[in-house]
């Protein structure tokens, strides 16, 4: 990270986390869960010196063409405000370009109907991206809960009856969920990751990574639930608060014992910590192609559904671009080095054999 200090990082810190356009993916620890990426921590004050908009921004190299720069949720700020919007807009511009950026992507969590906002980015130079990035691309449709103002009866009720079915059915077998220590417990829940990741069809993290979001954020601010039926785990999550939001990052289960209920029941527990913590709202993240029945998404979407909140659309990535023809070559090279790496990945396997 660039040369801040702690006390203007924590000062940062808390405008992020009380900002309403804030997000945990421009809290500054998050920087240090991204160590294969440079980042510099872009911060805009007003007259009076108090801060009016901050910026994340991370680097990476990409072989042979670059690099990219990129705000992951950011920045923060009065996305209506003309001034306050070209000010940090205008920093993050001049910090990729001397990087020699091939583009400067950001990832605004401003909703799908803010016309407003929208096109004073676009007043900006920014536009809907040139080319796929996918490592970057955050989810456009999330699943929110409100919680702000309601004791845990009425947000249960608020629940399907299928889902209260399944929460008091998990309590009814046995099923125990709670907060553990993430490190103790790291071993067992990657191994849930890891059967997740196969079965689903999605590339899973290293272990390290998930240590060092423990690390990052700390137990104050991150959790790891895991849930057991006869002292086995069935299941794991990872739930971060940023401010008066708790967020659910990842999640992993076992094929085993399904009928249980487990993923209900470890939703509901991350219920209660954020209404505990006096939380307004409880993020679950990702609903992607929940419109369509014949997705292989919707069950998902019918999962969190069922925990009665509502869908919120963001209006995406936007890139301000600066060198039109190292865009368009970004996903064949990130193609070509990907199969180069997994080409020689092989061959050492092959040598050990």
């Amino acid at each position: 990270m660039n040369g801040y200090g702690a006390l203007v990082r924590d000062e940062v810190d808390d405008f992020v986390c009380t900002h309403p356009n804030g997000s945990f993916m421009q809290m500054p620890c998050w920087a240090q869960t991204r160590p294969d990426w440079e980042s510099e921590l872009l911060c805009v004050r007003g007259s009076d010196q108090k801060i009016e908009a901050t910026m994340l921004l991370l680097f990476r190299t990409v072989p042979l063409l670059g690099t990219v720069a990129y705000a992951p949720r950011g920045p923060v700020c009065d996305y209506h405000d003309p001034t306050t919007v070209d000010a940090i807009l205008s920093l993050a511009k001049d910090a990729a370009m001397r990087r020699h950026a091939i583009f400067l992507r950001v990832d605004p969590p401003m909703q799908a109907q803010d016309s407003r906002a929208i096109e004073l980015f676009q007043q900006f130079g920014f536009k809907p991206p040139v080319c796929a990035f996918a490592r970057t691309i955050q989810t456009a449709e999330n699943y929110l809960i409100p919680l702000s103002g309601k004791s845990l009866q009425e947000i249960l009720s608020a629940c399907s009856p299928k889902c209260r079915y399944n929460i008091r059915l998990a309590q009814r077998k046995g099923v125990e969920c709670r907060a553990v220590d993430p490190f103790e417990y790291l071993d067992r829940f990657y191994a849930l990751m890891q059967e997740t990741s196969l079965r689903d069809g999605f590339p899973c993290r290293p272990k390290g990574y998930f240590s060092g979001l423990f690390k990052a954020f700390g137990p104050e601010n991150c959790r790891l639930f895991m849930s057991f039926y006869g002292g086995v785990p069935l299941s794991g999550a990872i739930a971060i608060r940023r401010g008066d939001t708790v967020s659910y990052l990842y999640g992993a289960s076992s094929g085993n014992v399904r009928e249980v209920m487990p993923n209900h029941l470890m939703q509901w527990e991350i219920i209660r910590w954020a209404h505990a913590e006096h939380c307004a709202l409880y993020d679950m993240m990702g609903v992607p192609n929940h419109c369509f029945k014949d997705a292989p998404e919707y069950g998902l979407y019918r999962f969190k559904k069922g925990f009665g909140g509502e869908v919120c659309e963001y209006a995406g990535q936007f890139d301000l671009v600066f060198s039109p023809l190292r865009a368009r070559l970004l996903p064949v090279i990130r193609r070509l080095y990907s199969a180069a790496i997994k080409k020689r990945n092989r061959l050492r396997q092959a040598a050990l054999l």
